[in-house]
């Protein structure tokens, strides 16, 4: 299982992906001296009601979501800024050929094969028909498993992930691990009533995909396809049973592997992933591993041909003709709402940022980064991690061994801004401008035999999972990481108002930092080691004011009689919670004797907590939203606006919010973390 925090991340990329260059619509911004948007607001809303809607509300009344995306908010502001500065830098690259040497003009033909439709339509489904000829051939079961392990450098599919992560046994290197696999859709969709609808679009693809494959009765296969991905579901475990991450640590020998789960073919499938020297894996979620297992084996061979060839086509369809790729979209618009497909030059350099992301964000920042930006990011960084630490020092409910050991972990805390230190070389990738398939294939693999040979060395710091030009904050193995992208506004504007930047980046430092304390971060030492640290006082402590957390926001209903799932969103919760509190205190540090200046008629306060709310601005589509509230570890927008202001003393003082309004909690219903 992958420790890696998707905090801002997740948000962000998705925005990205539905909406990466059309205009936003916006109203027009009032910017007297903070740089907050009063035309925005709707002041007859009392702060204390509903502070989203008083902080957006007229922006949500006048702001119609495009067609072409699922939500709008400022994070699409700043991925279709992101996307149009990379476009303007992929199609200014010259042809240097069909075949180039070089890594820039791969990046260009790449790109190029991409949104050259006509050559694609003119090579119609062949490229396809190679990989649809292997899984045909496949004669028992031990092929099946060689093609799965093949899925992790191709376009298919397996039963089980497998990825690498940093060692949680107090190693500097990495560790392999094997967990639950196989399904296209969130699990809920599969086990959950409210979404029969959505799983007969889904049915009706999947027969869809089948019949453009020319599959031998494809309606009868896809039927069979969707009844084996549901056993799939059945068998796995929750996302929230995921996060933890005391019960996803658990190594095992490889001889142990394959004597305890005897029904699946390990050594055929470690073969073939390349994988084939290693001695001991984690098993993630070990009985759901177990029961795939014996699902596999239990499952009728055509039955595991069907499923491989309809998940290769779906996962090949963005690369093949425009039939596959109507198809695939219009399962999309059923799941998530989304009217039209993005323009085909947006989704060609969603491929290119997904297979050469280290070469692309080489030439962003070359070309749009300020090292003055780093430099005042910094300074930010080191002032919220010195408010951290002084209420770190302070937290009354913590006793002192735990308090040396997370102080420990604070300072252990690798921060990076802007961009990694070094880039990967794509030297040895093949690259051909008129061979799309061939290339995204070729791609994979080439990524995939990279990190299989990087885990045997020490863990890479510069190997990021989002590069510089996504707009995206994360934490991973003791790393804070702000790309480029994301340190812009409304996030990021060196020359703002204190208080505004205090309230939106300053706010996502916090977050990060506080994520390494979090529910899931307090069981990993400052060396990075699963252990326990805290004492059972300490933890019960905390444990019980999380789970006060987490009922505040299981209560709340994006949409009529769908709750979010707090036990799911409570790492996030926590850290947005937790990173108000730090930025706020951050951001009194730097006024030092000064008392904030009233600007635009708001304190300093006021601003701090508007930027935030104003950050957060969004309309989803409510498909999406449906969609986000089954999986995401995040809750909605509104949700993160109102959900940690109504925690913070600060708060009620800023706007004046009384008992009687309706985020009020009595100041014992508070839930105060540091």
């Amino acid at each position: 299982m992958r420790l890696l925090r998707f905090s801002i991340s997740l948000v962000v990329v998705a925005m990205a992906c539905a909406a990466m260059a059309a205009e936003m619509p916006h109203t027009e911004k009032v910017t007297v001296g903070s740089g907050l948007d009063f035309i925005g607001m709707d002041r007859q809303v009392r702060p204390g009601n509903d502070f989203d809607r008083f902080a957006n509300g007229t922006w949500e009344d006048r702001t119609k979501i495009p067609d072409d995306r699922v939500s709008v908010g400022p994070f699409a502001n700043m991925s279709r800024d992101a996307s149009q500065r990379t476009k303007v830098i992929v199609e200014s690259i010259p042809d240097k050929g069909l075949v180039p040497t070089d890594q820039v003009g791969k990046v260009g033909q790449l790109y190029r094969s991409f949104v050259d439709e006509p050559v694609v339509e003119a090579r119609g489904r062949h490229p396809l028909d190679g990989e649809l000829a292997h899984i045909a051939a496949a004669a028992n079961r031990a092929d099946v498993a060689t093609l799965m392990g093949r899925a992790n450098s191709g376009f298919g599919v397996s039963l089980f992930d497998v990825d690498f992560s940093a060692d949680r046994s107090g190693g500097y290197g990495y560790e392999v691990n094997v967990q639950q696999g196989g399904l296209r859709l969130a699990r809920d969709y599969y086990v959950d009533p409210r979404f029969a609808n959505k799983l007969s679009a889904y049915r009706a693809y999947v027969a869809k995909m089948l019949a453009l494959c020319d599959w031998p009765d494809a309606p009868t296969a896809a039927n069979s396809v969707v009844n084996f991905e549901a056993q799939i579901a059945a068998a796995s475990w929750t996302e929230e049973q995921v996060r933890d991450p005391t019960t996803t640590f658990n190594p095992v020998k490889m001889s142990t592997l394959a004597k305890e789960i005897p029904q699946f073919p390990w050594a055929q499938f470690w073969a073939a992933a390349d994988l084939k020297d290693l001695t001991e894996v984690n098993l993630s979620t070990p009985s759901s591993v177990q029961r795939l297992a014996a699902l596999y084996s239990t499952t009728p061979l055509p039955v595991l041909k069907a499923w491989l060839a309809f998940r290769t086509a779906d996962n090949a369809s963005a690369y093949l003709p425009n039939a596959f790729v109507e198809a695939s979209f219009e399962l999309r618009r059923s799941i998530s709402g989304q009217p039209t497909i993005l323009p085909r030059w947006q989704r060609g350099l969603e491929m290119l940022n997904t297979l050469m992301g280290s070469a692309v964000g080489e030439l962003y920042v070359e070309r749009y980064y300020p090292a003055s930006t780093e430099e005042a990011m910094v300074e930010l960084v080191k002032n919220v991690r010195a408010a951290l630490k002084r209420q770190i020092g302070t937290a009354s409910w913590m006793g002192e061994s735990t308090r040396r050991e997370a102080l420990r972990k604070l300072a252990n805390i690798e921060v990076q801004v802007g961009h990694p230190a070094r880039w990967i070389d794509y030297g040895a990738l093949d690259i051909q401008g008129d061979d799309l398939f061939g290339n995204v294939s070729r791609a994979r693999a080439f990524d995939w035999h990279r990190r299989v040979a990087q885990r045997k060395g020490p863990w890479n710091k510069s190997d990021w999972r989002f590069w510089p030009q996504y707009p995206t904050a994360y934490t991973e193995n003791r790393q804070l990481i702000f790309t480029g992208a994301m340190l812009q506004p409304p996030f990021f504007n060196p020359k703002a108002d204190p208080a505004v930047n205090y309230g939106a980046i300053a706010i996502v430092i916090g977050h990060e930092l506080s994520h390494s304390f979090d529910d899931q971060g307090r069981h990993v030492d400052a060396d990075g080691r699963l252990r326990d640290w805290w004492t059972p006082d300490d933890a019960k402590r905390f444990k019980l004011q999380a789970s006060r957390l987490s009922a505040q926001f299981s209560a709340m209903q994006p949409l009529p009689g769908v709750h979010i799932k707090g036990d799911l969103t409570l790492g996030e919760n926590i850290a947005d919670l937790a990173g108000m509190s730090t930025a706020l205190a951050a951001y009194h540090d730097s006024l030092g004797t000064k008392a904030a200046p009233v600007i635009d008629n708001l304190t300093g306060d006021q601003r701090f907590f508007l930027s935030w709310a104003q950050s957060w601005r969004n309309k989803t589509r409510d498909d999406r939203l449906r969609e986000n509230l089954a999986s995401d570890p995040h809750s909605p927008p509104v949700a993160r606006v109102n959900g940690p202001v109504r925690n913070l003393d600060a708060w009620y003082d800023a706007w004046h919010v009384t008992k009687d309004d309706k985020l009020y909690l009595a100041p014992e219903d508070r839930v105060r973390l540091w």
